[in-house]
């Protein structure tokens, strides 16, 4: 049975003491449901109950009349969460002992806004399984950038967004706010609290690409030493191939008129990756530049592996297309996934030296170091068992569905990676549900559900993997059907639900794609960000 939106549902989350101040503050504005209320603490009373009445309440009469929360509590915070967005509300605390009620008539008022992205009339998550374990997680998917629960009820959603896509690898961070990337019009990267307050914004001067910007892109981590982590380009000129004996030529950067020109006359413009570290005010504190590497790698090599895995875009020659990356902070090792080549570079930090390739990438590694295992991946970790796993979109083999590969790393020069766990996937729930219900009941006028679901997924480009505390992964397909959802180590699938969105046109449910979905799973790390706002 489909599990539809409903914003019917009622939490609770573990409360602790703060200091004296009230939230929500009297005319809030906020953007979430799921709300951490404070109040000042009451001394010698306990038996405090915090109450939620809807729309804007003033006498004891009509607040009663409309409560729609009442939890309990000895402390003075506590998480709950209002049914409705775009509604007003009415609070208060009451704390009670010897049968006297202290505070009971002081109300506070707060409305939630509302925006396309939570409106079920225009985006839904369809949940095809329930979850069997990590009920109380919750997930961020960024092409609606929204914070869902697990049965699909969004609680959370990215001030200012209004349409779909753009802003992407929304996330939670060690610090207990949310970083993210804008690729519409701003094209920068941001650190926000829950509130939606700015905090960090990235310097974007081009200080490493040499240009009049860095071209973030794909990929935006906040580490846990509170430095800025994120993936950029550097606009290269390169002769295309005339012999096997060529190489590529030096670098020539793009910040003017003219050598745009001369790009235009002379060769092709590449956007070699690079990887940025920023201080918390702005200070690139190191930074790593592929192009150094791969201007050392024979270019008829890495056009043969392009062809390979595009074949239509011979005209660009060369797209590398470095696309996301793993900071191992123990180890200092970092992994660079590029999707282009079917690559990953493991890079000593901070010294920058690349300590293997993993794919087909020869260059100065001589034989062939990695696999064909996988093929357009994206999405590179580290697992607790210090194995490597990726996404892998499997765009070298023709109608191959893509995969989750675990391999264990080479511990000796003549070793190879190995396969260690693979996970398929498929759209076997999905096109079993819409198989099954061609029309919505009693939801949407019962309009027709879109039944233009491919029976074999391909993707490329997008993907994520995320190992969960008991060692599931938790996935993210991106694509045509952008599933997201669990698999156990034994390939279970204990989760798994679909974004989707209404289009009026045709009058239809379309999937919605994710370029990088996330999920939290520690009640501690949701509690942390909630009351890490409004201060």
């Amino acid at each position: 049975m489909r599990k539809l939106i409903s914003f019917l549902f009622l939490s609770v989350i573990i409360t602790f003491p703060l200091g004296a101040q009230t939230y929500p503050k009297e005319g809030s504005l906020l953007n979430y449901r799921l709300i951490g209320f404070r109040f000042p603490q009451v001394q010698d009373f306990s038996n405090c109950t915090l109450e939620v009445a809807i729309g804007n309440q003033t006498t004891k009469s009509d607040f009663n009349k409309n409560i729609v929360l009442s939890l309990k509590t000895e402390k003075n915070r506590i998480i709950g969460e209002v049914p409705y967005f775009g509604k007003e509300y009415t609070w208060r605390i009451r704390c009670s002992k010897n049968g006297n009620d202290s505070m009971s008539n002081v109300y506070h008022h707060f409305k939630t806004g509302i925006t396309r992205m939570v409106d079920s009339n225009y985006v839904r998550v369809v949940v095809f399984k329930d979850a069997e374990k990590y009920q109380d997680a919750h997930v961020f998917m960024d092409g609606t950038g929204v914070l869902y629960d697990m049965k699909g009820h969004p609680v959370w959603y990215l001030p200012g967004k209004d349409s779909l896509g753009a802003d992407g690898d929304i996330k939670l961070t060690p610090q207990g706010t949310i970083t993210f990337m804008s690729e519409k019009a701003t094209k920068n990267i941001y650190e926000i609290n829950y509130n939606g307050d700015t905090l960090w914004t990235g310097p974007n001067k081009g200080k490493v690409s040499g240009d009049k910007t860095e071209y973030y892109n794909h990929e935006f981590t906040r580490l846990s030493n509170g430095h800025y982590m994120v993936l950029g380009e550097e606009r290269v000129l390169w002769t295309p191939v005339i012999s096997k004996d060529s190489t590529l030529s030096a670098p020539v950067h793009h910040a003017n008129r003219k050598s745009k020109q001369i790009a235009d006359s002379e060769g092709t413009r590449t956007g070699f990756g690079t990887v940025i570290e920023y201080d918390p005010s702005g200070k690139v504190v190191w930074s790593w530049k592929s192009w150094d590497f791969f201007k050392r790698v024979d270019s008829t090599l890495l056009n043969s592996i392009n062809y390979n895995y595009r074949p239509k875009v011979q005209k660009q020659l060369l797209d590398v297309h470095q696309n996301s990356f793993y900071f191992d902070e123990k180890e200092k090792v970092l992994y660079l996934s590029y999707r282009g080549i079917s690559t990953i570079l493991k890079i000593k930090y901070p010294e920058g030296t690349v300590l293997n390739v993993y794919g087909k990438l020869l260059g100065d590694f001589g034989d062939e170091t990695g696999t064909e295992w996988f093929c357009g991946q994206h999405s590179i970790k580290i697992s607790q068992d210090g194995y490597l796993y990726l996404f892998n979109n499997n765009k070298c083999s023709e109608g191959a569905p893509p995969s989750v590969i675990m391999m264990q790393q080479p511990t000796t020069t003549d070793d190879k990676l190995k396969k260690v766990w693979e996970f398929n996937c498929t759209n076997d729930d999905v096109i079993a549900q819409k198989q099954k219900e061609t029309l919505e009941p009693g939801y949407a006028n019962g309009l027709k559900l879109n039944p233009q679901i491919p029976q074999v997924i391909t993707f490329d480009r997008g993907g994520n993997v995320v190992e969960l505390p008991d060692k599931s992964i938790f996935v993210d397909e991106c694509g045509k059907v952008g599933k997201v959802f669990i698999v156990n180590r034994d390939k279970q699938v204990i989760w798994s639900a679909l974004p989707e969105s209404f289009g009026s046109e045709l009058h239809i449910w379309n999937a919605v794609t994710n370029y990088r979905a996330s999920i939290i799973t520690d009640p501690k790390d949701l509690e942390k960000l909630i009351f890490n706002t409004g201060k």
